[in-house]
């Protein structure tokens, strides 16, 4: 089995965090409860110690559901064998390369949310999305050359000049292996 894309943790911790909600408020609404438990179920069927059990089986355990439980589904749900392979994965990805102290004279723009870097990228047809540690920074094609990259290699238009979440993954192999 092949170990997944890098995943953030941050968004797997907020969908264990709606995931463990979802349960929590389907065993205090019981006018829904049977449909919504057998979806639930399904979910957490993936788990090693529910995979042989029947979906009423589990729907009738929903109460025993531990956060720790929802960051393993979520985890199973993205590909990895379990949290701490998905953690592992995730820090052992901290980027810091594309970061380097007095590289460049232009000034970054800082996101510690993805979301809020992306709607910049897309507004600005001349910025670049790079990644520093668990943040975001909008840069210029100054701050690119800096790094050692051609700015004009087509790889970065395949990748929608987006570090963090790459458009295309061999133009973002490409890239990665000319980062001096």
């Amino acid at each position: 089995m092949s170990i997944p894309a890098k995943f953030p943790i941050q968004e797997a911790k907020i969908r264990a965090h709606l995931l463990h909600k979802a349960v929590k408020q389907l065993l205090t609404n019981a006018d829904n409860f049977s449909s919504q438990a057998y979806e639930l179920a399904k979910r957490f069927q993936k788990l090693p110690f529910w995979s042989d059990s029947s979906l009423a089986e589990i729907a009738s355990q929903l109460y025993s559901i531990q956060r720790k439980h929802c960051l393993e589904v979520i985890a199973l749900e993205q590909g990895y064998q379990n949290w701490p392979q998905l953690l592992n994965r995730a820090k052992n990805q901290t980027e810091t390369r594309l970061y380097k102290q007095g590289v460049g004279s232009s000034l970054n723009i800082w996101y510690a949310d993805y979301a809020k870097a992306k709607k910049h990228l897309v507004n600005d047809p001349n910025a670049y999305l790079l990644v520093y540690q668990q943040h975001y920074f909008i840069c210029t094609a100054e701050h690119i050359a800096a790094l050692g990259f051609d700015p004009a290699d087509p790889d970065w238009e395949k990748i929608g000049r987006d570090w963090a979440q790459p458009q295309d993954a061999k133009a973002h192999a490409r890239l990665s292996s000319k980062l001096k």
